[in-house]
């Protein structure tokens, strides 16, 4: 992932690179497939988000645009920019359908594996928020009925059966 710095008076400094750029260079840097993160050089406050916003309203992108951008967010958003890259391609014939359509699938295969790998992190933090509050868990209870289904059947081996009338 690229480092880069912004300073207080609004320069960006490419740690890589070692030396100053532009937005223009960031957006260059993002579709040449870079990972950029971009934070602040006094408080290290992650401006990565703030500065990609700047980049979009500085390409004059229609207000219907950007607000059906923010309603679709995450994944959706992702796999329709990818799409959208991708059909010009085809069009000006700089790659075959067969080519787009795997890279398509590729890129829905990429976004499933991110959203999973999310959840499972996210039920492994829950989980482990869970064990140290002490709050059992879904398996927990589980195992607890399955424990006491097991002493039940015990005991109800142990205690005579009905008396049968002589």
């Amino acid at each position: 992932m690229r480092l880069i710095k912004r300073y207080s008076n609004r320069k960006l400094y490419d740690t890589q690179e070692k030396r100053y750029i532009s937005l223009r260079d960031v957006a260059a840097l993002i579709r040449a497939g870079e990972e950029v993160q971009i934070l602040d050089h006094q408080s290290g406050e992650d401006l990565t988000a703030t500065t990609l916003a700047r980049i979009l309203q500085r390409r004059s992108l229609p207000l219907p645009f950007l607000r059906s951008l923010i309603r679709i967010g995450g994944d959706t958003l992702r796999a329709y920019l990818e799409e959208a890259r991708l059909e010009p391609l085809v069009s000006r014939g700089e790659t075959a359908l067969e080519e787009a359509q795997r890279l398509s699938e590729e890129m829905a295969a990429y976004a499933l594996r991110r959203r999973q790998n999310l959840e499972a992190a996210t039920m492994n933090k829950l989980e482990m928020a869970l064990e140290r509050w002490q709050i059992p868990t879904r398996d927990d209870l589980q195992r607890l009925e399955a424990q006491l289904e097991k002493l039940t059947r015990k005991v109800d081996s142990l205690l005579p059966g009905p008396q049968e009338e002589n």
